[in-house]
Parts: C-alpha cells; structure tokens; sequence
C-alpha cells in the first residue's frame, strides 16, 4: 500500500473542512483533502451560504447598535437547557475576528444581507446585522477546477442559473412583471446566463453557499492544498501497538487503490451529518419512527461517514438534543429522469399572501 506523509488530513470539502485547510495551511501546515464525491464544496454549495455572525464589520455599518451581550442574551435563550458559555462567549469573540482575517488572507469575501434572527422580538434579538452571505463569484477562478465544484441544487435554479440569497434580489425577480427597474434587471441576469451557458456549458457566475464553496476551494487550490476528489475515507489509522490510541493519518481510496495517508498533527472529520444514514435518522427523529417520511436537500453523500469513522475509534455519537436539525418545508420532485428530487420552499415564504396548512387542517 503506497504511504504518503502529511502534517493534516481534512476529510470533507464543505465549508467547515475547506475553512480549516486553508486555516491551516497559512500557518504554515501541509495539508490534503479527501472527498469521497466525485465534487468538492460539500452541502455548503447547495446551501444559501448565510452565516450567522453577531459583531461581523458588515453588520455594524447596518445595526451600529447591536452589542456583544444582547447576542449572548438571545442564544441563551434560543439554547435554553443546551447553553453552554464556554462555547457561546468564544464564538462571540473569535467569529467577528475569523470573518475579517478570511476576507483579508483569503479569496473569501462577504456582503450583508437584510435578514432578521429567527426570533428577533425575544430578549436580545435584532431585525438586522448578523447575518453575512458570500459574495458571488466567477467560478473562472478555478480554472479546470471549476468542473469538479458542485452545482447548485437543480430543483431551485432556473435552466441552471442561481438565485442570490439576498432580498434585494429575490425583490427583482418577483417584481419583474410590475416593475421596468426589476424587469431591465431580471433580464440582464437570464441574457448573461444564456451566454454563460453556450460557452461554457453551465452558469459561472454563482452565488450563495455556491460561492462560497467556490471562493474556500478557490483559496485552499491557491495556497497549494490539493482536494482530492472520488476519494473516500475508508478507516483511521492509530498509532501502532496502541487500539486506543491516538489517531495517526487514514486510508483513503484514490484512483482505485489504497492510499495510506500518515500525519503528524492530526485527522479532521469535516464529513457532513447523516440527514441519509436511515438507520441514525430513525433514531433520531420521532416522525420517522411513528411511521412518517423524512426527505432532505442535502447531497445524498451526507450517510454519516464521519461519526461512523469516530466511533470506529471510541468516540461516541450523542442524540440527546431533541430537534438537531434547520427544519424546512418540501416537497418530493419527479425528476425526468426517473430520479426524485426535493425542492425546499425557503423563497415562497417571503411571498405575499401565503398561508401554510398541515395534512390535518
């Protein structure tokens, strides 16, 4: 088996594990990514790409008043019994920080958005300012790379073209017909993708957590982070002589054949979560278990292959919060290939007029 030495292994190329490779590798680290899909960007690109970060620079130019103690004040009460201050005060200190040292070593660039906190009457909650989106991005950038990120979710683009997540863009499209700005703007944007797509083959100029996959690749690629892709994770490697003990690099399966990848700092799981693992998803939520359906727009790739890596090791997998996922209306989509499809209905709430009815009324 051939062996290759690292100083970290991040398996995983959504944003969570692009973030930490590039991280990484500017202090000086050497780094690879394994993807176990044939594309990189993970769910992160067919995401929104919205984070949540209170104190960001962005959100002060809009909401100047917002302070570091009214955000702790609402994600304790969001959190209620999970509230854990430790955790809660350092994100509050080191998120702000992470979003300008991205924006200022990296491809990595932000714009505000007009989105309110879930919650925004509860104590310490505000109608703007926490919220940043990915800047969108000409994914030219990748140059041959650009065919390996994944495309934005099929079921909410249209003839392949992304929708930004902001609102002032949403307000073009659903006003194309009333208005003459939106309608010289919506038609800009389709005779711009229409192009796009008889050169290229596909729209590059992308958007939402499409851009930022994009942008995170973009400078993990740049910094000289190779991501492999079509390259699972098959099993961690632990010091030898030791079944306890710590974990020293993993067999990844690349080009066909094993791969024995060794590392002297360390193995990041950055795998996704288990939205199609059924068996864990049955044990975790209770309308699966009283009979009821489950469907997620996330990759189908998402299986749980990291927590089954970490509990291959002894680490233990902890269901104990009640509702652990950002639940959402959808819908199952027949696909013309015979394939099925999920369509989130996250656009139709900003729709005028709309009144959601459960099967029972």
């Amino acid at each position: 088996m051939e062996r290759i030495e690292t100083d970290l292994l991040v398996i995983g190329s959504g944003c969570g594990g692009l973030s930490t490779a590039v991280t990484a590798r500017k202090a000086g680290l050497d780094v690879i990514v394994a993807e176990k899909e044939p594309v990189f960007g993970g769910t992160t690109a067919f995401s929104g790409g919205v984070l949540w970060i209170p104190g960001n620079r962005h959100g002060r130019a809009h909401n100047p008043g917002d302070t570091r103690e009214a955000a702790r004040q609402y994600l304790r009460n969001e959190t209620g019994e999970g509230f854990d201050a430790a955790a809660v005060d350092a994100f509050l200190d080191a998120a702000p920080a992470a979003v300008e040292w991205f924006e200022r070593e990296t491809e990595v660039k932000f714009v505000p958005t007009l989105y309110p906190d879930y919650h925004p009457t509860v104590p310490g909650g505000v109608d703007i300012g926490r919220s940043i989106l990915a800047a969108p991005y000409d994914i030219r950038g990748l140059g041959a790379d650009m065919a390996r990120l994944r495309p934005p979710l099929q079921t909410i683009t249209f003839i392949g073209m992304m929708f930004n997540s902001s609102n002032a863009d949403l307000k073009h499209f659903f006003n194309a017909t009333k208005s003459l700005t939106s309608f010289v703007y919506v038609a800009r944007r389709l005779a711009t993708h229409v192009q796009e797509l008889v050169r290229y083959g596909k729209g590059i100029q992308v958007t939402s957590g499409n851009a930022l996959a994009a942008r995170l690749a973009r400078s993990a690629l740049a910094a000289g982070v190779p991501i492999w892709t079509e390259a699972p994770a098959l099993k961690l490697v632990q010091q030898a002589g030791s079944p306890s003990g710590p974990v020293v690099g993993a067999v990844i399966r690349r080009n066909g054949q094993e791969v024995e990848v060794r590392t002297r700092r360390g193995v990041v799981l950055a795998c996704g979560g288990l939205p199609h693992d059924a068996r864990r998803i049955a044990q975790a939520y209770p309308h699966l278990r009283s009979g009821g359906e489950h469907l997620s727009p996330v990759p189908t790739g998402n299986t749980g292959d990291g927590i089954a890596l970490a509990e291959s090791v002894g680490g233990q997998f902890d269901l104990r919060f009640p509702s652990a996922s950002a639940w959402m209306p959808v819908s199952r989509v027949e696909n013309s290939d015979g394939s099925v499809g999920v369509f989130p209905h996250l656009l139709d709430r900003y729709k005028p007029g709309v009144i959601g009815v459960l099967r029972n009324g």
